[in-house]
């Protein structure tokens, strides 16, 4: 009888731990720093969707999508950390810092940016996409690391 009571608690405990909270909120939610980079970088969009993300252990994050289906992701303090065009080029605006346009403008120069992330898991590097599928690192510095696949 202990064994199953602890298998049971155990089961509990493990999928409690694995459990993802996702909300749907109000745009208002957004913090104000989410809500300046949305107005600055897409004037012509609106907000379909505002999704409050808690990953256990991790800080809140928000997804965001946008009436030209571009899905956008900031971290609890506003920061935007994703923007995807979903196979559009997004705005060459968004992509920071500027050394990282440079290069892309560089070396691909018939090539469009089609997302942008700060990977916050690996020393804050920055990930660019092209439209050609094409996946490039830079470190927060914008300095080119490596291609992706």
């Amino acid at each position: 009888m202990k064994n199953r009571a602890l298998l049971t608690l155990m089961i509990a405990g493990v999928s409690f731990l694995s459990c993802d909270k996702e909300k749907i909120v109000s745009e208002a939610s957004l913090p104000s720093g989410a809500t300046q980079f949305i107005t600055t970088h897409f004037p012509d969009e609106t907000v379909l969707q505002v999704k409050k993300e808690k990953d256990f252990l991790e800080k809140p994050v928000f997804d965001v999508i946008l009436s030209n289906n571009f899905e956008l992701e900031f971290k609890e303090n506003g920061d935007a950390k994703k923007v995807d065009g979903n196979g559009k080029a997004i705005p060459v605006s968004v992509i920071k810092p500027e050394a990282v346009l440079t290069y892309v403008e560089e070396h691909f120069e018939d090539k469009t940016v089609v997302a942008w992330e700060r990977d916050s898991d690996s020393k804050n590097e920055i990930e660019v996409e092209l439209d050609n599928g094409l996946e490039l690192k830079f470190d927060k510095d914008g300095k080119f690391l490596r291609f992706e696949d």
